[in-house]
């Protein structure tokens, strides 16, 4: 009978070897792909296995994972059987630097002595309005003198006190308040400097025909990570190609922190499902016509479309429309040269993608990461730009042509002209025509003016008519010592009814759009010369009504 309760201890106790408590390990984070949401994690990790099934935890992972993303392999002849998601089963597991734990340690200090004020506080204000409620002395045979200036003098007294305590009160508080602030951004910081363990761990049950050691590997899809394009633009003075500086703004929030790891970059959405698509009619139509999108600071908006209204004193305004296009501009950032030597970038049918062999470490944060990526040189043609009718400012334009090689993605342009900083703008190669305009900024140099001619300025009647004649004058002043080119936008009035008839006389061979009444002319001045244009035009419309815009 002993015999037989010692056999069954001891497979007891083999058992509790077996299938007893799991055995914890760290992973080593060999790569990460980041899509445009999400990214895509790859692990391996070394684990001792004993001949038998036993579960495997591995741990400092992300809370974020996407269980039906998870793939599992073993070495060495083992088995996969199953895979469970977890986090530790509390905060009490974590263990911060001690850096982070002092400061962590002294907020909660500050958070005591904060309470016991806040306590203090709502005791010496029951006290004075307990005082306020009972201040009120005898009754309808009224109080002797004694007694009021005894009254007087205690609540002199307490009031004295009362009040000195709530400032004395509100100034400690303040200034506890302002520590627990300090303390705040300090930890902050050091979070970024001493990121804490992550709390997410995969419970692994492994079954092994022997025992060995063997490599577990291991990848998941993890959210809150992302990526965009951020493009740098630099031209060093006219003449000169422009450098286009790739860069990819990251984020990750992912709970875990990637230390010393190979990026990938991926265009491709992993959300989207892998159902067999169905096909529906797809109709074309015309999209708003946008030019290059100049920044404020770059050049003026686009000029909106004049038109002439006429109207009888008892007619109402009408509305004045609009045309959505626009001119474009400018970017800014730093670079830095021989990026291009770090990435790879390849382009299937459905995403681009980038691999980075330079190693980052992002701990996770919501504070964005800068990676670069490739490095192009693009042709660059140099032009001026104004638009005389709203301002007399001109801007140097680089028209970027060649650009559609590269496979560019939309983003953000920074752009830097002769190592300054000029401004922003969104790049959209979709939508963009062959060449890329992209504004320096204004340049005090080339001087532009626009001035009416009174000359011209005339009304004539004609049977039940009147024709008025106006006009203007646009003059450029290159006070370079060498040659330009320059766009001059300008813009007539346009009629809305058919008993108003605008007709340009002169446009000095502008290039003239009717539909929204702008003149375009391209000049080229010579080292310190002027060009100017004239522009004149005739509005014909019944003279007993009030034309109005003009």
């Amino acid at each position: 009978m002993k015999i037989k309760l010692v056999g069954l201890i001891g497979f007891l106790a083999i058992t509790q070897i077996s299938f007893g408590q799991a055995k914890e390990y760290n992973s080593s984070l060999e790569r990460v792909k980041i899509y445009a949401n999400g990214a895509e994690v790859h692990r391996t990790a070394k684990v001792n296995l004993k001949q038998g099934t036993q579960t495997v935890i591995v741990k400092g992972l992300s809370t974020n994972v996407d269980r039906n993303s998870i793939i599992m392999g073993v070495s060495n002849g083992a088995t996969v059987l199953s895979t469970n998601v977890g986090r530790s089963n509390g905060f009490n597991e974590v263990k911060n630097h001690p850096k982070v734990q002092k400061v962590i340690d002294s907020i909660v200090i500050y958070n005591k002595k904060r309470v016991k004020f806040d306590n203090r506080r709502a005791v010496l204000n029951s006290e004075k309005n307990l005082l306020q409620q009972n201040s009120k002395l005898g009754g309808d045979n009224g109080v002797n003198i004694d007694d009021l200036e005894k009254a007087a003098a205690f609540f002199n007294k307490r009031y004295s006190f009362l009040y000195d305590a709530l400032s004395d009160l509100e100034e400690k508080n303040q200034a506890v308040r302002m520590n627990i602030r300090r303390l705040n951004n300090q930890l902050t910081q050091l979070r970024q400097e001493y990121p804490s363990e992550p709390r997410g761990r995969f419970e692994i049950q492994i079954s092994s025909s022997k025992s060995t050691t063997a490599q577990l590997s291991f990848s998941y899809l993890t959210r809150n990570a992302r990526w965009v394009s951020i493009y740098e633009a630099r031209s060093n003075g006219m003449g000169e190609d422009v450098k286009l500086i790739h860069k990819a703004s990251v984020m990750q929030n992912t709970g875990e922190n990637w230390s010393n790891v190979k990026l990938e970059l991926s265009t491709g959405n992993p959300n989207v499902g892998v159902s067999i698509p169905n096909l529906y009619p797809k109709y074309l139509s015309f999209a708003p016509t946008y030019k290059a999108n100049y920044s404020n600071r770059a050049a003026p908006k686009r000029m909106k479309t004049q038109y002439l209204d006429s109207r009888s004193d008892d007619r109402p305004e009408m509305e004045l429309e609009e045309t959505n296009e626009t001119f474009s501009g400018n970017g800014s950032g730093a670079g830095r040269s021989g990026v291009s030597a770090f990435t790879r970038q390849t382009a299937t049918d459905v995403a681009v993608e980038y691999v980075v062999d330079k190693l980052y470490t992002m701990p996770s944060s919501r504070q964005a990461q800068l990676v670069s990526l490739k490095e192009y040189t693009v042709n660059a043609n140099y032009t001026y730009y104004t638009v005389p009718k709203m301002g007399a400012s001109v801007y140097l334009v680089a028209k970027l042509t060649g650009w559609q090689q590269y496979n560019l993605l939309a983003g953000q342009v920074n752009l830097f002209f002769k190592g300054s900083y000029v401004g922003k703008t969104n790049f959209n190669p979709r939508a963009s025509s062959d060449t890329l305009s992209l504004s320096l900024g204004k340049d005090a140099k080339v001087i532009v003016q626009r001035k009416n001619q009174r000359d011209f300025t005339k009304v004539k009647t004609i049977g039940s008519n009147q024709k008025e004649t106006l006009g203007y004058t646009i003059s450029i002043n290159n006070t370079y010592n060498k040659d330009i080119s320059i766009e001059v936008v300008d813009q007539v009035p346009l009629s809305k009814h058919s008993d108003i008839v605008v007709e340009v006389t002169e446009s000095s061979k502008a290039q003239k759009n009717m539909k929204t009444g702008e003149l375009t002319w391209e000049l080229n001045i010579k080292a310190g010369k002027t060009k100017s244009v004239e522009v004149t035009y005739e509005v014909t419309s019944p003279k007993n009504k009030t034309v109005y815009g003009l």
